[in-house]
């Protein structure tokens, strides 16, 4: 969430951050809908992002995170879904565009609730439907570094990031 406040700062549409529920069968079809676009954020990442708290307060009692709003926000809107981008922790900072098998096996790691969704439609339906997302999607793997309280090299990291996320 702290990444995605920093990149709205630097302008970067905010859509959703951890969660994109989507419907497979319209993949190349309709809008999205709004997203889930609820950042959660430590005081520490408000302060770093420039963001601010919501209305809506603390995320839930014991846990020190607050709903917020980042510093450079929009409203938000319906879109299709064209890219897709997976986070990686690596010593360097820096965008990978992936194809074809490569694309699927980071949209496949990237699957939030494996148990779950193989649960309610197995493994084999979501890798199914994951096979059809790619050629409709650019698929992206953002390899940034872990924040170790560098405030300067975050801020430098994320406008990196947003650099490349505005190239064609």
């Amino acid at each position: 969430s702290t990444l995605a406040a920093a990149l709205a700062r630097h302008g970067c549409p905010l859509f959703t951050d951890d969660v994109l529920l989507l419907a497979p069968a319209s993949f190349d079809a309709g809008p999205l809908g709004h997203g889930h676009g609820d950042l959660r954020l430590s005081r520490r990442s408000m302060a770093l992002t420039g963001s601010r708290a919501d209305s809506a307060g603390r995320v839930k009692r014991g846990v020190s995170k607050w709903y917020a709003v980042p510093v450079r926000s929009a409203p938000r809107r319906t879109g299709r879904l064209r890219t897709v981008h997976v986070l990686s922790y690596r010593n360097d900072c820096r965008v990978e565009r992936l194809t074809g098998v490569r694309a699927l096996a980071a949209l496949n790691r990237a699957v939030r609730t494996p148990v779950l969704g193989a649960a309610i439609a197995g493994r084999r339906r979501i890798l199914r439907w994951l096979t059809a997302l790619v050629p409709h999607t650019r698929v992206s793997v953002f390899h940034r570094r872990r924040f170790d309280g560098d405030a300067t090299r975050f801020h430098e990291d994320a406008a990196h990031l947003a650099a490349e996320l505005s190239a064609p």
